[in-house]
């Protein structure tokens, strides 16, 4: 019968390790970090204490999730509130060729 990851079987004690690809990865690794930029100053993240993270989430546990009804209308009204997008409107200029006509020649 066959082994199992080079293993002798399931419960054998300790596995034999697994052989690494023999592609070296950490030349290429350290390439990477060497051209990699920053993208602004550090800002280190911010925690909240014991106290105040029970107290968000007894808030959290407390609030009534959205029925179905309550999403779609949601979705409707932020629907019909959106900016809708303009047309862009093409005629024909006296040359025969086509033009994007301003709004307010419409």
């Amino acid at each position: 019968m066959g082994s199992l990851n080079g293993a002798a079987g399931m419960n054998a004690g300790a596995l034999a390790p697994i052989s690494a690809p023999s592609a070296p990865t950490t030349g290429a690794d350290y390439e990477a970090n060497l051209n990699s930029k920053n993208p602004g100053l550090f800002v280190p993240s911010t925690f909240t204490s014991y106290g105040e993270a029970v107290a968000l989430g007894k808030l959290q546990a407390d609030m009534k999730p959205m029925t179905l009804a309550e999403a779609a209308r949601l979705a409707q009204e932020q629907k019909k509130n959106a900016s809708k997008k303009r047309v862009i409107v093409v005629a024909r200029n006296d040359d025969g060729k086509l033009v994007i006509v301003p709004a307010a020649k419409r």
